[in-house]
């Protein structure tokens, strides 16, 4: 049987809330079933995260994220994407506005993403609209509590 790819997508894996989670699902993956694969946007770092994760012999891929938006993430991800050819894709914290559902060369892929905080304060109000053409067209999104699903409801309209 053919392993199901999961490449879970952070800004980088420095010691954060969201890149631990990110971490310890990809180590949680009964890897008889899935090939689990970390992609950081920025560069090593050299944290623990990276550590455990080589460990665990989960592969890591970074991209050299600059600070700000960098436009290079673009074909750098679809270069992962093309190399990888994930079966699912799983985004965490501001990174969904570099990860797009909607490409036809990633068509036979699922796509999640967390959010890790109250939905009006996961991106700043000019990038919402991504969220929300994302939330939209595809990508199914996954809240850590009660109250930040509550908020990711009145915030994009999403239907339960």
């Amino acid at each position: 049987m053919e392993k199901i790819r999961v490449l879970q997508v952070v800004p980088m894996l420095a010691p954060g809330g969201a890149e631990r989670v990110a971490v310890h699902l990809a180590k949680g993956l009964d890897p008889d079933r899935y090939e689990a694969a970390i992609l950081s946007l920025g560069p090593r770092v050299g944290s623990d995260l990276e550590r455990l994760l080589d460990e665990a012999g989960i592969e890591i891929k970074c991209l050299g994220k600059m600070p700000g938006f960098d436009h290079r993430m673009y074909p750098r991800l679809l270069r992962v994407f093309s190399d990888y050819r994930p079966d699912i894709v799983h985004t965490h914290i501001q990174v969904l506005r570099y990860v797009s559902a909607d490409d036809t060369r990633i068509r036979n892929t699922r796509f999640l993403h967390t959010v890790h905080n109250l939905a009006e304060y996961e991106v700043e109000p000019r990038a919402r609209w991504i969220q929300r053409y994302s939330f939209r067209h595809g990508v199914v999104p996954i809240a850590v509590a009660e109250k930040v699903a509550l908020s990711l409801r009145q915030l994009y309209q999403i239907q339960d």
